[in-house]
């Protein structure tokens, strides 16, 4: 790489540059004023990186027994709760 080329006069002045300043700054703010937000979603990010070394047909393994734990486990307690996501 060649680390020699100038930045061009423009460079951080367009409106992607603008996006992710505020990107930026909003995931500061989280981080400040919503602590356990922000704690939710770096665990949210730790779930994907764990799971991403799994191939797609090993997840697809994963999701099917989580499943039919999760049926098992209400049946067994007699409860029929939706899933909390689609």
């Amino acid at each position: 790489m060649d680390i020699s080329t100038p930045i061009p006069k423009s460079w951080g002045s367009d409106k992607l540059s603008d996006f992710c300043n505020r990107c930026h700054h909003n995931t500061v703010a989280t981080h400040v004023n919503a602590p356990d937000a922000y704690r939710k979603l770096a665990e949210v990010s730790a779930i994907h990186a764990i799971m991403s070394s799994l191939s797609s047909r090993e997840q697809e393994g994963l999701k099917d027994t989580l499943m039919k734990l999760r049926r098992k486990s209400l049946e067994e307690l007699r409860m029929r709760q939706p899933l909390p996501y689609p």
